[in-house]
């Protein structure tokens, strides 16, 4: 049998930094730990994202071929796209933050407002776990005439279901400044938020469209 088919593949390696700018186009900020020193909040942007790969394809199957001489399987497998995207791209980065109690009572560890994040830690020295999704569209085109076309479709997003983290745990010590204690905060890296607007559990969706 014969089969249209088309592939594309992509990979970009890239690396971002900066000094914890506060951005006006997207709403996620960095936050600086000294606001009149930015000297040591150069390091990996919020933006960052080392590594991404997509591949995608679209096969439209000709089983019998336009002359074949079985008008059943034409009939039957005739007329169908299938159309996959693969994605995986490296996890968005964080910083390592206290929770601050105790004496000052500003609830920062300079007392004085800004970041949190531990000082003798790079800023986004952690990254959250990779995305990987893939995506399904299945679509059947039946010719009417000339000019009509009807197509039925069905489109799976995240097919298989995988857990997409998009947010953890980043409080990684509690300090009390009264008591001078600091303490190892068990849930650090723990997964608190699964899918966004982008990412999401598997969804399904049906529809019929109609050409004229």
């Amino acid at each position: 049998f014969t089969n249209g088919l088309q592939f594309q593949t992509s990979y970009t390696f890239s690396r971002s930094f900066d000094t914890g700018q506060t951005s006006t186009t997207f709403t996620t900020n960095n936050v600086p730990f000294n606001v009149f020193d930015l000297s040591h909040e150069r390091a990996r942007s919020n933006f960052d994202t080392p590594h991404k790969f997509v591949a995608s394809a679209v096969w439209t199957p000709d089983f019998f071929g336009s002359q074949g001489d079985s008008k059943v399987g034409r009939a039957i497998f005739h007329g169908f796209t299938i159309a996959p995207v693969f994605y995986a791209f490296s996890g968005s980065p964080y910083s390592g933050t206290l929770s601050v109690t105790g004496a000052g009572g500003a609830g920062q560890i300079n007392q004085s407002g800004g970041s949190n994040r531990i000082p003798i830690l790079e800023r986004n020295s952690f990254r959250r776990p990779k995305i990987v999704n893939f995506d399904m569209r299945v679509s059947r085109r039946f010719n009417l005439g000339e000019t009509r076309n009807l197509e039925f479709l069905v489109e799976g997003f995240n097919l298989f279901n995988r857990t997409q983290v998009t947010n953890v745990t980043s409080t990684m010590y509690s300090a009390n400044f009264t008591t001078g204690v600091l303490t190892f905060n068990q849930p650090f890296q723990a997964v608190t938020e699964a899918g966004a607007t982008l990412f999401r559990e598997r969804q399904v969706q049906m529809a019929v469209r109609f050409e004229f």
